[in-house]
C-alpha cells in the first residue's frame, strides 16, 4: 500500500475532477512506472483516466470516424478535449480488455441459432470458437460458402468436425461469382474469338452453370483444350473438375441459402477496408487487430456485449 493519491478522472460530459484514492503496488519491486493498481477505481469499473461511459464513448466514436482526427473533431464538438495520442492509448487499451475476457471465454452471447440457417464464408480459430459457443450444432442448415482457395477448404472438414456438426446438416458451395470469373478467363484465353463470339459463349456456360449443368460446361470447357494455350485452358478446367461437388446452385437456393459470399465482401470492404486501408496509413498489428474488434461489433449492433466486457472488473485487473 502505497498511500493515498491524487487521480484526475474525465467524466463522460468532459468535466474533470480529483478523487484522492489509495494506490497499491505488487511485492517485488517494479522497474515500470504506473504499473500499479487503484483498487477503488477498479471497483467502479474506472481505468486510463476517465468513466467507463467515457471510454465507451470514446472507443465507439472512433469505431464509427474514418480516423483518430476525425474521431477527436467529434469529440471535442461534444465538449470532449483530448488529443489524439490519449484517445488511442484509451482506445487500445478498451480493446484489449475486451479481448482478454474474450478470449477467457467470459462473455454470454445472446444469440440463438436453433433452427435457423446460418452461413459461414471464412475460417480461423477465432471463428471456430464464436462457433461453438452459440450453439452452431443447433442449427437448421449451414452453409459454408468460400472461393477456390486450397488452403481453405482443406480446413473446412476439421472445422466442422470441431464443430460437432453432423453429415447432411452443413454444406459446401464455391460461390458462384467466382466460379463465373474462371469461366471469363477460358473465354478470354480463345485468341481465335471475337468479342461477340466469346460474350455469347460465356453467357450461355453461366447460365449453364447457375442452372447445375455443371458436368455439361466441365465438357465444353475440355474440348477447348487445344491449340496454344491448351495448358491455360487445362487450369481452368481443372479448377471446375476440382469444385465439381461444390457447385449445387439450384439445389443450395432451393434450401432458401445464397449461392455466393457478396454479404461477406461487402462487410470487408464497410467494417474493415472503409476504416483501415486509405493513401499512407500503416498500422502495427496490435492495433489494427484493436480497431477491427471494435468497429465489427459497432456495425454488428453488439456495441453494449463488447461495452460489457471492457469494463468488468476482472478484465480491468487482468491489464
Amino acid at each position: 500500500n502505497k498511500g493515498l493519491r491524487d487521480v484526475v478522472i474525465t467524466l463522460k460530459c468532459g468535466v474533470t475532477i480529483i478523487v484522492r484514492v489509495l494506490y497499491y503496488v505488487g511485492k517485488k519491486k517494479r522497474k515500470k512506472r504506473g504499473s500499479g493498481l487503484y483498487p477503488g477505481l477498479v471497483i467502479l469499473g474506472i481505468n486510463d483516466h476517465c468513466t467507463p461511459g467515457l471510454a465507451s464513448e470514446i472507443a465507439m466514436t472512433v469505431s464509427a470516424m474514418d480516423s483518430f482526427e476525425e474521431a477527436q473533431a467529434n469529440l471535442s464538438q461534444r465538449g470532449i478535449f483530448l488529443n489524439v495520442k490519449t484517445i488511442q492509448t484509451i482506445v487500445y487499451k478498451w480493446a484489449q480488455r475486451a479481448r482478454l475476457m474474450q478470449k477467457a471465454s467470459a462473455v454470454v452471447y445472446d444469440v440463438s441459432l436453433k433452427g435457423r440457417r446460418v452461413v459461414i464464408s471464412t475460417d480461423g480459430g477465432r471463428i471456430r470458437n464464436y462457433l461453438s459457443r452459440v450453439g452452431i450444432a443447433e442449427a437448421d442448415k449451414i452453409l459454408f460458402v468460400a472461393d477456390g482457395a486450397k488452403w481453405i477448404w482443406d480446413r473446412v472438414p476439421s472445422l466442422m468436425k470441431c464443430l460437432g456438426l453432423k453429415f447432411g446438416q452443413f454444406y459446401e458451395l464455391l460461390d458462384f461469382y467466382h466460379a463465373v470469373e474462371h469461366l471469363s478467363k477460358v473465354a478470354s484465353l480463345r485468341k481465335n474469338w471475337n468479342s461477340k463470339k466469346r460474350k455469347q459463349w460465356f453467357t450461355l456456360q453461366r447460365t449453364l452453370l447457375r442452372s447445375g449443368k455443371t458436368d455439361q460446361v466441365i465438357e465444353t470447357i475440355r474440348s477447348l483444350c487445344r491449340g496454344r494455350n491448351s495448358r491455360a485452358i487445362r487450369t481452368q478446367l481443372n479448377y471446375f473438375i476440382k469444385h465439381r461437388q461444390r457447385m449445387d446452385y439450384p439445389g443450395i437456393s432451393a434450401l432458401g441459402l445464397p449461392c455466393g459470399s457478396g454479404a461477406i465482401e461487402s462487410a470487408v470492404r464497410r467494417v474493415i477496408n472503409l476504416r483501415i486501408k486509405g493513401p499512407g496509413i500503416f498500422w502495427k498489428e496490435q492495433s489494427a487487430e484493436a480497431i477491427l474488434l471494435l468497429r465489427s461489433y459497432y456495425k454488428a449492433g453488439r456495441w453494449n456485449l463488447l461495452k460489457q466486457m471492457a469494463i468488468s472488473s476482472e478484465s480491468i485487473v487482468a491489464t
